[in-house]
């Protein structure tokens, strides 16, 4: 089934970062009888729809290609205008007969108003395809192809910057030590104390204290959600922080976890490097919701491994790539309550309360 619009939004995609799900507003809205009238008021929609922020590049941007489109697909555009009509040739009919008006009504043409149904320019070989969310080939990297829409990483719902800014809200600054750079109000406050300088004070060295520790399910399940975990990891910026680590795990994690995500070299839990006022842990695994089902040893298993790490860490939350809506009767429901509510989504309103939960202790 041809896609109304589709070839503009692939084109309009990348230069715009637009969403999957931006596309489907446009469909929304026409079909709602916006962008309708014409084609001004279709760029109008367009516009208001996909241009994310106002500046003269994107606009710029969205004005060449969208021109540029409509010409490329002008022949496939319907346009009506209406005739001009001349005054000064109507009849006095005011004592025409019946019949007689009947007779001119029939071979007087009318003029049909323009249709109401949207202006869209459709392309018969376009194709969507929906490509899985979390396949790992062809490469993620693609952005284009000639049998439809393949879904990117960069599409999946959490933007990287401000994933990037949630981590830093987990900082905990301590100052330790001195900078090189001189601290001028320091320095005058000691000069009118003391009356004189024998030495500038400088401005404390401010280090972050805080540790984080991944526990990242990579089997199974799992697999099909690699790369989007691996983004969010990217997300982390391990000079900002005391440590940053990533450990692996199976399901659930038993008396070890995994140093590499294909390895078999192995750490004990006992010798993670934990500690009560600084680390904050984050697991991530679907707790067994993507398959659904309850498995009451999984839940077991998970309620040995909270015990023994919660009274070891600052904060602990759980993430989960799979909608909340899918954990109802699995697994993952049972463990999200062992959590106490700490089991959040992935997307980024998840991501934000997971951080904000973490923040408060």
């Amino acid at each position: 089934m041809p896609l109304p619009l589709f070839d503009l939004f692939q084109e309009l995609r990348e230069p715009l970062s637009l969403q999957p799900e931006q596309y489907f507003w446009l469909l929304e809205a026409i079909k709602k009888g916006f962008g309708c009238s014409n084609i001004e008021d279709l760029k109008s929609i367009c516009r208001l729809l996909w241009l994310k922020s106002v500046n003269s590049e994107a606009e710029n941007k969205f004005e060449t290609i969208f021109n540029q489109y409509l010409q490329e697909n002008q022949k496939l555009t319907p346009s009506y205008t209406a005739p001009s009509v001349d005054r000064t040739q109507e009849k006095d009919t005011t004592n025409e007969t019946v019949d007689n008006r009947q007779e001119r009504k029939k071979s007087t043409p009318t003029y049909q108003p323009a249709s109401s149904k949207p202006i869209i320019p459709q392309n018969t070989a376009s194709q969507i395809r929906l490509t899985s969310a979390y396949q790992t080939a062809p490469p993620i990297d693609i952005t284009e192809s000639k049998q439809g829409y393949i879904l990117k990483v960069s599409d999946f719902p959490f933007l990287e910057r401000q994933t990037r800014h949630s981590w830093l809200r987990l900082r905990q600054p301590l100052r330790r030590g001195k900078t090189p750079e001189i601290d001028i109000t320091a320095t005058v406050q000691k000069i009118g104390r003391d009356g004189i300088c024998l030495q500038p004070e400088y401005k404390p060295q401010r280090l972050n204290q805080t540790q984080l520790i991944f526990l990242e399910d990579r089997e199974g399940s799992m697999i099909p959600f690699r790369p989007i975990i691996d983004r969010l990891f990217n997300t982390v910026e391990p000079k900002k922080f005391a440590s940053v680590n990533r450990y692996y795990f199976r399901n659930c994690p038993r008396n070890f976890v995994y140093l590499q995500p294909k390895g078999t070299e192995v750490l004990p839990l006992e010798r993670l490097p934990l500690e009560r006022q600084r680390t904050v842990l984050v697991i991530i695994s679907d707790a067994g919701a993507a398959r659904g089902g309850y498995n009451p040893q999984r839940v077991e298993m998970t309620q040995a491994l909270l015990d023994k790490l919660q009274p070891q860490v600052k904060s602990l939350f759980w993430l989960n790539p799979i909608p909340s809506s899918r954990w109802t009767g699995t697994t993952a429901a049972a463990i999200c309550k062992l959590l106490e509510g700490r089991m959040f989504e992935l997307p980024q309103e998840g991501i934000q309360a997971a951080i904000t939960q973490a923040k408060q202790g």
